[in-house]
């Protein structure tokens, strides 16, 4: 069922870029120049692999913000941060884990036709990635990170005149050199790397 939800919000950022008509970021008179923000809530598949181990794969609520300025009308430069968390018990151990993972990047987005409201992005920085495990009165925190990389579609639908735009998107973040963690008691597993794929709505400024 998730799967399909996420296949199912992919085809709608695709049905909307298919329908992206020109001449819509000048209907009320600004452009992409200047200062520029958006924030966002969405829904992603987390998948977490190392050296000889099962590949883990989680889902569960995302959430972003982005800020930056436009470098003309097809450009936009800015950071952003990208956070994912779960949290789960395991019965038979009576332990819970809380898992958290966050992209932090610098995000450069292009228009392919300047007044269309279609984009495309790639991103660039660092993941870092920590889970917290507590059970029995003890309580252990692992961590690891590493560079990583990504790519995005999205689309800007004007809601007024004062530059606010509703922003369907997907986006796909994936860490490139692998990182380790020391488990006490078990050793060190290597080669950690974590990848997640989402898809949400954003609510941009002058986007």
């Amino acid at each position: 069922m998730r799967a399909r939800s996420v296949r199912a919000a992919g085809a709608v950022v695709i049905a909307l870029v298919t329908h992206s008509l020109p001449g819509q970021s000048a209907e009320y008179g600004y452009g992409r120049k200047g200062f520029y923000g958006s924030v966002g809530l969405g829904y992603g598949r987390e998948k977490e692999s190392c050296d000889g181990c099962p590949t883990r794969s989680l889902d569960d609520l995302t959430l972003y913000i982005a800020l930056g300025g436009g470098l003309g009308e097809s450009v936009r430069i800015g950071g952003e941060a990208d956070g994912w968390m779960h949290s789960s018990i395991v019965p038979t151990a009576s332990t819970m884990i809380s898992t958290y993972v966050g992209f932090y990047t610098v995000a450069v987005a292009y228009y392919p036709i300047d007044a269309a409201a279609f984009w495309v992005k790639g991103n660039l920085g660092y993941v870092h990635a920590s889970s917290t495990v507590g059970g029995s009165g003890v309580t252990e925190s692992l961590s690891q990170g590493g560079l990583a990389a990504g790519l995005g579609i999205g689309y800007d639908l004007d809601v007024g005149e004062r530059g606010l735009v509703v922003i369907p998107y997907v986006g796909y973040l994936a860490q490139i050199s692998g990182g380790s963690i020391t488990v006490p008691g078990a050793g060190t597993v290597t080669n950690v790397k974590e990848t997640l794929l989402q898809f949400g709505l954003g609510i941009g400024y002058r986007h």
